[in-house]
């Protein structure tokens, strides 16, 4: 089943590659294959929150880092960034060595003002990928927000 709706997906027949996904599903309700192409099929659809489904529980995370840090990335561009976040945390959980889920997290915290936390994540990601180049640009960013903030704080404690 789980092949045929390969084979489905890649002539374009979305709706029938669904249906076969959503079968295989049923006979093998574990299956980390279905639960990856389900969710590749449904993100590459623009459905965002059905490929989050198949990407929750964790044996399958420790394995799909890459597909759930990209249909996370897509979450919190939709704004639902503390889902993302969640989402995220529980992937670096299980996976330390992912540099790009460490920089994605950063991301999500840094858009919700976590700066502290969001600093010490992109230099997380840096230890594992020092060459990697957008957590470097986040990793500065973030700086120089926390800067600017602390400025700001003590301006208004003078007051």
């Amino acid at each position: 089943m789980n092949n045929m709706g390969i084979t489905l997906a890649q002539q374009g027949e979305l709706d029938e590659a669904i249906q076969h996904f959503q079968r295989s599903l049923e006979l093998k309700p574990n299956d980390v294959s279905g639960h990856t192409n389900m969710a590749n099929l449904l993100l590459n659809r623009g459905d965002v929150d059905g490929a989050t489904k198949h990407c929750a529980s964790p044996s399958k995370l420790i394995r799909r880092t890459r597909i759930i840090t990209t249909v996370l990335h897509h979450s919190a561009k939709r704004g639902n960034l503390a889902e993302a976040t969640g989402y995220l945390r529980r992937v670096v959980e299980l996976k330390p060595s992912d540099a790009a889920a460490a920089n994605n997290l950063a991301i999500t915290l840094a858009k919700q003002g976590q700066l502290d936390e969001a600093a010490q994540r992109f230099e997380t990601a840096l230890r594992i990928d020092p060459n990697f180049a957008e957590a470097t640009r986040g990793w500065r960013g973030c700086s120089r927000r926390r800067r600017s903030q602390k400025r700001r704080c003590a301006t208004i404690r003078r007051r």
